[in-house]
């Protein structure tokens, strides 16, 4: 396996192939790549930029990936120079774990830019709409000096909220006449969006504006911003025609350098941050039990007595509680 030292100086130097090799090292869930990820995280931690976090999520088939596509082409038509990293979330079998990977496929415009980095990955059966790796990831770039990280996630429903966690921005994006989309969620993305998309405007002009007075009327913004720009917090676009981008835009920069804005998402996180450390932690520990030898078989023999009634749930669980090594 390459040294960090070597996989370190290949980011430095902007080589991509090295970026590539330390995001699949830091993805990887085998045994011997343990200790490597946190040696290669730690070093990455003390030499990282600030990076603009930014996440885009919603329900499955609001034009999240078109969305992000015109949105990185403005970031870069404003500014030539800027890097921006894009990682996809595409939701994984819940049987073979395996992820078709296929947002990328509609980003095509952005594969010939040289600042833009697409990095696809699965969600590995992770609940919270993205993958459990994907902070780390986010460490990977934040090293390599990206200006922007957008994260986008699966379709999500209620309570997927974990992309909040990772990014300074997150922002809803939704349809035009999706009240059941917006029922759905009111207890759980719509309690933590900084900004709304009201997506494919051209297709419901009448539609998107209406959808947009009747959500903005139900909601309890948290803040009262000065900015006339941001106090509306709904932009309907589309990514077809291009409209209403550049208002996003300038709403989403605001929002990245309003003070008010930045110390409110940090007491906020503050308040929330042991609901994503538990899942964290639950992912962690799952994935000592499932990928460690000597664990994997005791796991197998618990579900394995399960399922001939020999053991009680609870008595599966007691048992590798009792017998599983966390220590590698």
């Amino acid at each position: 396996m390459i040294s960090i030292e070597s996989l370190l100086s290949g980011i430095e130097q902007n080589h991509m192939p090295f970026l590539a090799h330390a995001l699949t090292i830091i993805e990887s869930s085998k045994p011997e790549h343990f200790e490597f990820q946190s040696r290669l995280l730690s070093q990455m931690k003390k030499a990282s930029k600030l990076s603009k976090k930014i996440a885009f999520s919603g329900p499955p088939g609001a034009g999240k990936s078109t969305l992000i596509t015109e949105f990185a082409l403005r970031l870069v038509n404003n500014d030539r120079n800027a890097k921006i990293a894009i990682i996809t979330i595409d939701p994984s079998s819940k049987f073979t774990k395996g992820a078709l990977l296929g947002d990328k496929t509609r980003m095509s415009r952005l594969m010939n830019i040289p600042n833009i980095f697409i990095r696809p990955c699965s969600s590995s059966g992770n609940l919270g709409g993205i993958s459990d790796k994907t902070m780390e990831m986010i460490s990977v770039f934040e090293f390599a000096n990206y200006d922007y990280i957008i994260t986008e996630t699966v379709g999500v429903g209620q309570s997927e909220i974990s992309a909040y966690f990772i990014s300074d921005l997150f922002i809803l994006t939704l349809i035009p006449n999706s009240g059941d989309w917006i029922q759905a969620m009111k207890k759980g993305v719509l309690e933590v969006f900084d900004l709304i998309v009201m997506n494919k405007s051209d297709l419901d002009p009448d539609g998107c504006g209406k959808s947009s007075k009747e959500l903005l009327s139900s909601l309890e913004l948290k803040d009262n911003l000065d900015s006339d720009l941001v106090k509306k917090r709904i932009f309907c676009c589309s990514s077809i025609t291009g409209s209403g981008i550049d208002e996003l835009i300038s709403a989403t920069e605001y929002c990245l350098s309003n003070e008010e804005m930045i110390q409110r998402k940090k007491v906020e996180k503050s308040k929330n941050f042991e609901v994503f450390f538990e899942e964290k932690l639950t992912s962690l520990y799952l994935s000592r039990i499932k990928n460690v030898e000597k664990n994997r078989k005791q796991f197998d023999l618990s579900i394995q007595n399960i399922l001939d009634n020999k053991w009680s749930l609870n008595e599966g669980l007691e048992f590798l509680m009792g017998n599983a090594t966390l220590n590698l």
